[in-house]
């Protein structure tokens, strides 16, 4: 992953997929469309963001980002939380954070259709902690915009 991805608006965004909000001193790199890395200079963290794609609808956000924790190690019954805007965590977004020994890992799961998007994130301190749950919790679907002239079927 060594591509840099441009980020228009410091919104990572997969046409009609997800979008993530991107704070003005981080970089993304990675495969466009498919999986990506945010990083920023001045702190010990990164969240990796990956789409995956089925043929069958996406399973629930909350069973998703449950099977991650507990495959990085976190407890089974890690608590869940709501994303930005949400007020409890949904089948179609849903996060968690759990301490990883002295690091903190923060994921979300976005379930769209047939895609599922997962960002992960790992932080070494309370303050790399703050900034990727920042990032994190706005993962949010992307709608393709529709032209005022085409007819919805």
């Amino acid at each position: 992953m060594s591509d840099e991805v441009p980020v228009t608006g410091q919104v990572l965004v997969r046409e009609g997929v997800f979008r993530l909000r991107v704070p003005q001193d981080w970089t993304a790199t990675g495969l466009e469309g498919h999986r990506y890395r945010l990083r920023s200079a001045g702190l010990d963290a990164s969240v990796d963001v990956s789409v995956h794609h089925g043929e069958a609808a996406a399973p629930d956000a909350r069973e998703t980002v449950r099977a991650y924790a507990r495959s990085c190690g976190a407890p089974d019954d890690v608590p869940l939380l709501p994303l930005h805007g949400d007020e409890r965590p949904t089948a179609l977004r849903a996060g968690a954070r759990w301490a990883d020994g002295a690091s903190w890992r923060v994921a979300a799961a976005l379930s769209s259709g047939h895609d599922v998007v997962l960002a992960a994130a790992a932080a070494g301190d309370d303050e790399g902690r703050a900034a990727v749950e920042r990032i994190v919790t706005t993962l949010e679907p992307h709608q393709r915009d529709r032209r005022w002239w085409r007819r919805r079927r």
